[in-house]
């Protein structure tokens, strides 16, 4: 019997498409476990050894990729970073009205903060010394903040985040929001180990989004 039998996603790919395909599952394989290593040891601690062997791959893969230290780490921030942007800027999540996407927005950007710290970590570490690195994350998470605006200026519109401008406001999403959860070990040891579960971690944000989002006492209906 004659029969044509469907093939699967790999069979279908020409050995260049399979291998252009299996280069780029490395390369974000190793930009996470860089990540990681960078958030845990700070910069100057980490080689390409090191990020290698948290990749559980070769010192001359890693280079072959990215070619120095700091290619890496800057890759490492761009791939984080744009998690980010996939995370806050999903269509799917852009209806309802002013206060309801706000909530959603800051939620999601608290929940990939918390499930994926070592970015946030990072940064910790960066502020703490200060320099080009700490600029370069900013940098890159600036121009989020910037496509938030118009969200941020109907929320004032409607009497809320009164107190704020976008940079005051990205601070206080980042230490009192994303901060808790960068120093895990540190919440967990103040608060109970069961802060950091899936469920406090959920009560933390939703305690943190009805002290912030709360509507000036002037703008309330008489």
């Amino acid at each position: 019997m004659w029969y044509t039998r469907a093939m699967s996603s790999d069979e279908e790919a020409p050995p260049q498409r399979q291998r252009a395909i299996t280069a780029a599952q490395t390369r974000e394989q190793l930009l996470h476990a860089a990540l990681r290593v960078f958030a845990l040891h700070g910069y100057e601690a980490v080689g390409l050894r090191e990020i290698a062997e948290a990749a559980g791959m070769t010192h001359g893969l890693v280079r072959h990729h990215f070619g120095s230290k700091e290619g890496v780490w800057r890759a490492a921030v761009d791939l984080a970073v744009t998690r980010y942007e996939t995370v806050l800027f999903d269509d799917a999540h852009a209806e309802g009205d002013v206060l309801v996407q706000a909530r959603d927005t800051i939620r999601r950007f608290l929940l990939l903060s918390a499930q994926r710290p070592a970015l946030m970590q990072l940064l910790l570490l960066e502020g703490i010394k200060g320099g080009e690195r700490m600029k370069y994350v900013l940098n890159k998470f600036l121009p989020l903040g910037e496509r938030l605006v118009p969200l941020f200026e109907q929320l004032q519109a409607a009497g809320y985040l009164h107190r704020f401008d976008n940079r005051t406001l990205f601070l206080v999403l980042l230490l009192g929001g994303a901060g808790p959860y960068a120093l895990a070990p540190l919440t967990a040891w103040l608060v109970g180990p069961e802060a950091v579960t899936s469920q406090g971690i959920e009560q933390h944000i939703e305690r943190y989004l009805d002290t912030l989002l709360t509507r000036a006492p002037d703008a309330l209906p008489a």
